[in-house]
């Protein structure tokens, strides 16, 4: 899979010679980030389930960092109600 075949928006970017691929949803603590809904549409274009997008969107801050995979990618995140939700989608196998 390559990263570059997506249109990333603003808040979400590639790390690391094209791995990880890293989403900050801009909170008020941020300088930067992104649009919530732009780096859902990212989640849409990786084929993530809509069970994981609606288990991140339901993330409080006390439940720390929380982890999914689906096909060959894992997704880590977290949220804080002041940096907002933020976190790193990996490729676990090609």
């Amino acid at each position: 899979m390559r990263w570059q075949a997506l249109d990333l928006p603003m808040g979400v970017n590639v790390q690391d010679d094209g791995a990880p691929l890293v989403f900050d949803h801009e909170g008020e603590d941020d300088f930067a980030g992104g649009d919530l809904e732009d780096i859902m549409c990212v989640f849409t274009d990786l084929d993530m389930p809509s069970r994981i997008r609606s288990h991140m969107s339901q993330t409080i801050s006390m439940d720390g960092r929380r982890t999914a995979s689906w096909d060959a990618l894992e997704v880590e995140w977290s949220y804080h109600p002041d940096r907002r939700l933020d976190g790193v989608v990996t490729i676990v196998e090609e």
